[in-house]
């Protein structure tokens, strides 16, 4: 019998941003499990009616729903991530979107093997070579007389990277911070999931206010492990290893003395 298992994080809303599962509803993080698949829904929308247009729920980072209002999910998969995102759109108004992340099946054909009079999938194994235990990455095997190749292929370990905050602050057209990863750059709260061992460009900037807050403190788990550019944005690179949440924020002095930090904290 199939175990069915939710992951549930993020920022919730009794009234703007929540989840219903069986009927429930659920306004907190945590990870539940079910010995029969789900019914899984998600509510997404905001206290100020024209943002509600900006809502959005993604899966895999797919749009599959834009505008505010329920979605119900769909799926067969008996592991799901998701992320209920709180996005700020100026100092004081929110609204709510919804990231889902779905384990993709493996693609490759499963190499069985007899047990017992039952097939049995194996994935790795070893074999005994003048006393010896070999590990097997690759080898041949007989299929209606003919010799097939088999490989056993590893698949690349994931990781969910949770983006947060506002790389903009006051007027909404300075940047101030923002996160780039592949290529892309993210301003806002976001959430995707990227190879072990992906860089992430991490962009911050340290005011000309020399007493106070400077800002432009790159940290880890409350470590400082960088700092931006001084009246610019500077750049540090952080190569992603675990789960991870980046939080932007921007503090605002007026004129040159804007800056901002970026916080990291692991999985």
């Amino acid at each position: 019998m199939a175990t069915y298992t939710v992951n549930i994080s993020g920022t919730f809303n009794q009234t703007y941003g929540y989840l219903t599962i069986n009927g429930t509803k659920i306004t907190t993080a945590g990870t539940r499990t079910y010995s029969s698949k789900p019914t899984i829904s998600v509510y997404i929308s905001s206290s100020q009616s024209n943002l509600r247009s900006k809502c959005e729920v993604t899966i895999n980072d797919t749009v599959v729903k834009s505008g505010h209002g329920e979605y119900t999910l769909l799926t067969d998969a008996t592991t799901i991530n998701i992320v209920m995102l709180q996005v700020q759109d100026s100092s004081t108004y929110l609204y709510y979107c919804a990231d889902i992340g779905i384990e993709t099946p493996k693609t490759n054909e499963p190499h069985n093997t007899n047990i017992g009079g039952t097939a049995r999938e194996f994935e790795s194994g070893t074999v005994l070579i003048g006393g010896v235990l070999r590990e097997i990455e690759s080898g041949l095997v007989l299929v209606n007389g003919v010799a097939r190749e088999i490989e056993f292929v590893v698949a690349p370990k994931t990781r969910r990277v949770t983006i947060t905050g506002n790389g903009y602050y006051k007027d909404y057209t300075t940047k101030l911070a923002y996160v780039e990863i592949g290529g892309k750059q993210y301003t806002s709260a976001a959430s995707l999931e990227v190879e072990d061992g992906t860089i992430a460009t991490l962009a911050a900037m340290t005011g000309y206010n020399t007493s106070g807050d400077v800002g432009g403190e790159i940290k880890e788990n409350g470590v400082l492990i960088g700092r931006g550019g001084y009246g610019r944005l500077g750049t540090y690179d952080y190569t992603i290893e675990s789960d991870v949440t980046i939080n932007m924020s921007c503090v605002y002095y007026g004129n040159a003395n804007n800056n901002s930090n970026i916080k990291i904290t692991t999985q």
